[in-house]
C-alpha cells in the first residue's frame, strides 16, 4: 500500500489522492479562432470608430442663459457675482436683445388695439360711412413704432452700462470694464421682462383691479431690479463706503440717459 506524499493519505496501487487533483487548476479549453478568408484581391475593410456627436451650440447656449436666469432667482448673489465677473457679451446682450423684442410687440400689439377700438367706435356712431376717412396707424407706422420701442430699450441699456462703467471706476476705486457694466444693465430685464407681459395681458381685461395689479407687479420687478444693479455693482466696486452713493449714482444716471433718449426717439 502506498501513501500520499502530501497529506500522508493510504492509497491504491496505482490511485492519484483527491488532494492532488483539487491542488490542479482545471483548464477549459478554448477553440481556436479561425481568421475570416479574405479573397485574394479584395478591399480591405476600414474600421469604422463611432465618435461621440458635438452637441448643438445654440441648445448649449440656451442651456447657459436658462442657467443664468433660474440662478439669479435662486440664489441671486452668488450668482450675480459670477456673472458679472464673467462679463459674458453674448448672454448680456441676449437678455437686452429679448427685452427689446418683447417691448417690440407689445407696441404692436398695443397699435393693433388702437386701431380695432377706433374703428369699432366710428362703425357703433356712423356706420361704415367713415370708416375709410379714419385716420389709423398704417402698417408703416406701426413698424416704425416697434423698431423705435425696441431702439430705446437697447439705447437706454448701452448708456446705463456706460454710467455703471464711469461711476465704478471714478468713485469705487476699480477698473470695471464696459462688458461689466453691460452684465448688470441687463440685470434689470430679468424680471421686467415677464413683468411687462403679464401687465399687457392683465391690461387687456379692461377691470381696473386687473390692471392695477398689472402696475403692482411692474413696480416689484423694478425694485428687484435695482436690487440686482446694486448686487452687481457691488461685485466691481472696491470701496464698499461709497458703495451706496456710487448705486445712486448709478440709478440718477441711468434715468438721466433714459429722459435724454426718450427725447431723441
Amino acid at each position: 500500500m502506498a501513501f500520499c506524499t502530501q497529506c500522508g493519505k493510504p492509497l491504491q496501487d496505482g490511485e492519484v489522492c483527491s488532494c492532488q487533483s483539487a491542488a490542479k487548476p482545471q483548464v477549459t479549453p478554448v477553440a481556436p479562432v479561425q481568421a475570416a478568408s479574405v479573397p485574394a484581391g479584395a478591399p480591405a475593410q476600414a474600421v469604422v470608430i463611432n465618435q461621440p456627436t458635438q452637441p448643438n451650440a445654440f441648445v448649449v447656449f440656451f442651456k447657459e442663459l436658462w442657467a443664468i436666469v433660474i440662478g439669479i432667482l435662486k440664489t441671486p448673489v452668488t450668482t450675480i457675482d459670477t456673472y458679472v465677473q464673467k462679463a459674458d457679451a453674448k448672454i448680456s446682450c441676449t437678455i437686452i436683445g429679448i427685452s427689446a423684442l418683447v417691448a417690440a410687440l407689445i407696441r404692436w400689439f398695443q397699435l393693433l388695439q388702437t386701431n380695432s377700438k377706433l374703428s369699432s367706435s366710428i362703425e357703433s356712431i356712423y356706420g361704415d360711412l367713415y370708416d375709410d376717412a379714419i385716420s389709423k396707424y398704417s402698417a408703416g407706422d406701426i413698424f416704425k413704432q416697434m423698431c423705435l420701442s425696441a431702439l430705446l430699450i437697447i439705447a437706454v441699456a448701452a448708456a446705463v452700462a456706460l454710467v455703471i462703467m464711469l461711476a465704478v471706476n471714478t468713485f469705487g476705486k476699480a477698473k470695471a470694464t464696459y462688458l461689466q457694466g453691460m452684465s448688470i444693465a441687463s440685470l434689470t430685464a430679468i424680471l421686467t421682462i415677464p413683468a411687462a407681459i403679464i401687465a399687457y395681458i392683465f391690461g387687456l381685461f379692461g377691470v381696473v383691479f386687473f390692471s392695477q395689479l398689472g402696475s403692482w407687479i411692474t413696480v416689484f420687478a423694478s425694485a428687484v431690479g435695482a436690487i440686482y444693479v446694486f448686487l452687481g455693482v457691488r461685485v466691481v466696486c472696491k470701496d464698499e463706503n461709497k458703495l451706496p452713493y456710487i448705486a445712486g449714482f448709478c440709478a440718477a444716471g441711468a434715468s438721466i440717459a433714459s429722459y435724454l433718449i426718450g427725447l431723441m426717439f
